[in-house]
């Protein structure tokens, strides 16, 4: 009796020390499924950052006509759609299925707005291209673009205050631990909600008729002079040093070079680099008088970049103007004390 009494104490202590062991090992396989899908989040939304949101806005601002923008954004598209799909087929614990939910709707959000503005790139600068086009379709693209600004605010809203805090709670409660969690924001800068503002972003023209619905006869157009920041005069060739205080403030003399006035003349001023947002800077002249100077004085009014940027200032293409290989230029500044 004694010894079935032993065997039989061993034998339940043999089928406790199974069960925490099996339930240790599924413990451990269901924490390490809740850090998986946290690091697969990350590892999708850093490559969006990366290869949709970045591009998309880098191409917006190139400079570059309707067809070469529109082959930029398809590629991007693409990108886009595929970032969708892969959330959709993500594989996600049960305390996590929320979080997978609203992933997808940020990234079918971005999608869909990558998309509609491919869509519309070419319509909305079609008057700018060709000087022909509809200045009503025009427009209306330019609307349509602006729209979708708000649909890529939407994600970033959905992610910061639904996705992220969804996965951090279901880590904690999974027993999981603070984890490292990506944080994404396509839109870091709320011009682009702003018609007048994309229409200078992406180099759109919609041209002022007359009452006759014809562009004034005679030539149009402009050339930019130079580009002052303070007392120095930035040049094309070479690296240009340029105090970072007080804040920069650009001055871009430009000629009104036609036989006609222009009205609503835009003067952009875009700053690239690494390791920022794109800075889109712009002002609206409410006439320049032909043959006559012309002057946009164009405070920085973001933080000032701490690497090495590129300056892009241009003067926008006025309705009828011919020749615009005279009213852009690109400066390397680097910004500093």
């Amino acid at each position: 009796m004694l010894r079935r009494g032993i065997a039989l104490g061993v034998g339940v202590l043999l089928v406790i020390l199974i069960v925490v062991a099996v339930h240790g090992c599924l413990d451990s396989r269901h924490k390490a499924a809740l850090r998986k899908f946290n690091t697969n989040v990350g590892t999708l939304m850093t490559d969006n950052n990366q290869k949709v949101i970045a591009p998309l806005f880098e191409t917006l601002t190139s400079g570059g006509t309707g067809s070469d923008m529109l082959q930029g954004l398809q590629a991007i598209d693409q990108e886009a759609q595929s970032d969708a799909k892969q959330a959709q087929s993500l594989s996600a614990p049960g305390e996590m299925s929320q979080a997978k939910h609203n992933l997808e709707l940020v990234l079918n959000l971005r999608a869909g707005a990558v998309n509609q503005i491919t869509n519309q790139i070419t319509t909305a600068l079609s008057t700018t291209d060709t000087g022909k086009g509809s200045s009503a379709a025009a427009q209306q693209a330019i609307n349509r673009i602006t729209g979708q600004m708000q649909a890529l605010l939407a994600s970033d809203v959905i992610y910061s205050q639904r996705v992220l805090p969804q996965i951090n709670e279901a880590l904690l409660d999974g027993g999981a631990g603070h984890q490292q969690l990506v944080a994404s924001q396509a839109l870091t800068n709320f011009g682009w909600l702003d018609n007048a503002q994309v229409t200078a972003a992406i180099g759109a023209t919609v041209p002022v008729k007359q009452a006759g619905g014809k562009v004034a006869p005679g030539t149009h157009g402009h050339g930019l002079t130079n580009v002052k920041v303070g007392d120095l005069t930035l040049q094309t060739t070479g690296t240009n040093h340029v105090p970072s205080k007080p804040p920069p403030v650009f001055t871009v003399n430009f000629e009104n070079q036609g036989e006609n006035p222009e009205i609503d003349v835009r003067v952009n001023v875009t700053i690239s680099g690494q390791g920022f947002t794109t800075i889109h800077l712009h002002k609206t002249l409410p006439e320049t008088k032909a043959g006559s100077p012309a002057q946009a004085i164009i405070p920085l009014t973001s933080p000032v970049p701490t690497s090495p940027s590129l300056v892009t200032v241009s003067i926008s293409k006025v309705p009828g103007e011919k020749v615009t290989t005279n009213n852009h230029a690109s400066y390397t500044v680097v910004f500093g004390t």
